[in-house]
């Protein structure tokens, strides 16, 4: 069984996705680095399966058999309480834009318009009615809404797992570590005088209070010995000598070296901070105030540009003369005017951040997070205001026609706003990946170079592109964002994100091993995986605002889409519940009633508690169970000081480092 799973295992790691150029990338730029394209190349495994799942679920079907030409009891229900004749009539007047010009032809690829809009690509083109297999009938709405929470619960489940494992195998062994060597080192080093300080590890402060003066200055030692004996373990103990070819030790001395930059940026940074007199950290925090007041100032700058940008594009290519009074390029600039405002700010944004950072003080890693997040705010913000801007139009109610379109003024003349919100997003996608490429080929391959072929050192120093952590990792997570508020309306956005991150992967390839240097300041990687998914769960709770409305309250168009018949998406779980038998809808209405919820909320809070007050017992019974096995090893060392005279030097300088790693851990927790 076990030689299986061996197998099995080996199997996998042999199949691992970019594997060889991950190992690469850490020899040249550090873990840090490596990181950002473990993430990629986990995003991009979940987009995979989410375009698998909404393929075979939904696109499939909808593409291979036809719809029947009327609506079931299963869609409608038996009281037929739905206006199907709404419906019908106006899905027999939705018309699209289709241009026979080549050129208007490749923009509306890009831009998700025109003949784009009658492909799978978008809601607008699946079935509201069933679809006609062989022995049964296919419910296309209610397939098309379980896809859609499923891909949402999916990714939830990922994410938490994924983060749950990154700090299972980041925080826990370390913790673990400090407090074994802890426990044993207090237990087995102490002299015979202080053998009362056995039965408590955490008791030096108050067993013997005269001797606090010189147990501070003993763990200031013990942290120095601890910092050197760190670097000393990571030079000769972190070769792996299992290594057979030169490349590859080459890349590990490299991966080594980069981590102790890392680690010493570290240190010099606490050390400063240690040594600041009070005017200095008044000078501190008073920047600190500033920086974060003109950021917000610059954040709310940034969302009422890119409101206005988005109301202005849609007001202005929903005109029905638009066409005819103005030049296609004009009009291929409008459209894109709000992607284009995106990509200026997180252009510019992210560079004024990073100068007002330095002004802050931080240690490296503090200073990249709050980059991160402070670039989290700015993408996340610019979605909140294209997320208004479109509920704004498609909500509009003025002068409406009876299919809900409005006559341009002053609600824009929209069709079906779930295609066209869907088209929003993909040119959103499709603009933020052609920029991406675009800058990551022009800017840093100038740069390269212009540091390579000019001789002047200043030149060359100043041309030298390092690779953006904080900037790349957000790229993914607007992106990500994106294809999860889009979803809903553009279903193969999934395919067009697939292919994004796999080009993205071998163009950032590109950049980390060719066109930029490894960051002055490393980012130390032993969180990073686990801090990147906690910022993406963060963004992914906010779009399940907007989705979870639109699933719920907003009414669909009535002349597209899989729910054009219902007063909401949520209606066709609605009618498969009365269509259920009695029991099941029983129980479906116990289970969503409040008191239910009520109760199982409280039964979860007490289960997070009972679990919490269970591991702090596990916590004691472990201490305890250490303090056993100390006094054995004492014990063991009294005998041996018995029979064979006094320790070693060795085992003296064992205690020592025992002492060291004790202390560090003290500070640690």
């Amino acid at each position: 069984m076990r030689s299986n799973w061996n197998r099995w295992s080996e199997a996998r790691y042999s199949l691992e996705v970019w594997r060889g150029a991950l190992k690469k990338i850490e020899g040249h730029q550090g873990m840090g680095v490596v990181s950002y394209f473990t993430f990629l190349r986990w995003l991009f495994l979940l987009n995979f399966f989410i375009f698998l799942l909404i393929f075979w679920v939904i696109t499939f079907f909808q593409v291979a058999f036809k719809a029947t030409t009327v609506y079931d009891t299963d869609l409608i229900g038996s009281d037929s309480k739905f206006n199907t004749t709404i419906a019908e009539t106006c899905s027999a007047s939705y018309t699209t834009n289709i241009s026979s010009d080549a050129l208007t032809l490749i923009l509306d690829f890009f831009q998700g318009t025109g003949w784009m809009e009658d492909t799978a690509m978008f809601n607008g083109f699946y079935t509201d009615k069933k679809l006609e297999l062989a022995a049964s009938n296919y419910n296309m709405p209610l397939a098309y809404f379980l896809v859609t929470v499923a891909v949402m619960l999916i990714s939830l489940v990922v994410m938490v797992h994924n983060t749950l494992f990154n700090v299972k195998n980041t925080v826990m062994p370390k913790e673990n570590a400090y407090k074994v060597n802890d426990c044993n080192a207090k237990n087995t080093v102490m002299p015979e005088e202080n053998t009362s300080k056995v039965n408590d590890c955490n008791a030096n402060n108050t067993v013997m209070p005269k001797e606090n003066a010189s147990k501070v200055n003993e763990r200031n030692e013990a942290r120095s010995v601890y910092s050197h004996l760190e670097f000393v373990n990571a030079v000769f103990a972190g070769v792996d000598f299992n290594i057979a070819q030169s490349e590859s030790m080459k890349f590990k001395q490299k991966s080594i070296r980069l981590g102790l930059v890392s680690e010493l940026q570290e240190q010099r940074h606490k050390k400063e901070k240690k040594n600041r007199t009070s005017e200095e950290k008044y000078n501190v925090y008073t920047a600190r105030f500033f920086v974060n007041f003109i950021i917000i100032l610059m954040l709310g700058g940034a969302g009422v540009a890119i409101y206005y940008a988005e109301e202005y594009s849609a007001d202005f290519t929903t005109q029905s003369d638009v066409a005819t009074n103005n030049h296609s390029l004009v009009i291929l600039l409008v459209q894109f005017l709000p992607s284009i405002v995106i990509g200026v700010l997180n252009g510019a944004y992210p560079v004024i951040f990073g100068h007002l950072g330095k002004l802050e003080g931080c240690r490296p890693a503090t200073a990249i997070r709050f980059q991160l997040i402070r670039m989290v705010f700015l993408r996340l913000a610019s979605i909140v205001m294209i997320v208004a801007s479109l509920y704004v139009q498609i909500t509009c109610s003025s002068d409406l026609n009876s299919c809900r379109v409005g006559d341009g003024n002053p609600c824009a003349a929209i069709q079906c706003w779930e295609t066209y919100v869907g088209s929003a997003f993909y040119k959103l996608i499709v603009f933020d990946f052609i920029i991406n490429v675009a800058v990551t080929l022009g800017v840093d391959g100038l740069r390269k170079l212009i540091s390579s072929k000019c001789q002047c050192s200043l030149v060359k120093t100043i041309a030298q592109s390092e690779f953006n952590l904080p900037s790349n990792i957000l790229d993914l997570v607007y992106s990500q964002t994106l294809l999860w508020i889009g979803i809903y309306f553009a279903p193969l956005i999934s395919a067009v994100s697939v292919v994004c991150y796999f080009t993205i992967f071998y163009v950032k390839y590109l950049s980390a091993m060719y066109l930029t240097v490894p960051p002055e300041k490393p980012y130390p990687a032993s969180k990073s995986n686990s801090f990147f998914t906690i910022i993406l769960m963060v963004a992914f709770f906010m779009i399940c605002v907007p989705v979870g409305y639109v699933l719920s309250n907003l009414e669909p168009s009535p002349m597209c889409g899989p729910f054009r018949v219902y007063s909401a998406p949520a209606d066709i779980i609605r009618v498969q519940i009365d269509n259920a038998s009695f029991w099941f809808s029983v129980i479906w209405r116990v289970g969503t009633s409040s008191a239910f919820v009520a109760t199982l909320i409280i039964l979860l809070i007490l289960l997070v508690y009972y679990c919490t007050a269970l591991k702090s017992a596990h916590k004691d019974m472990m201490k305890d169970q250490l303090k056993l096995e100390g006094m054995d090893k004492k014990y063991l060392f009294a005998r041996i000081n018995e029979l064979g005279g006094t320790p070693t030097e060795s085992v003296a300088a064992e205690r020592s480092s025992g002492d060291s790693i004790s202390i560090q851990s003290e500070t640690e927790v």
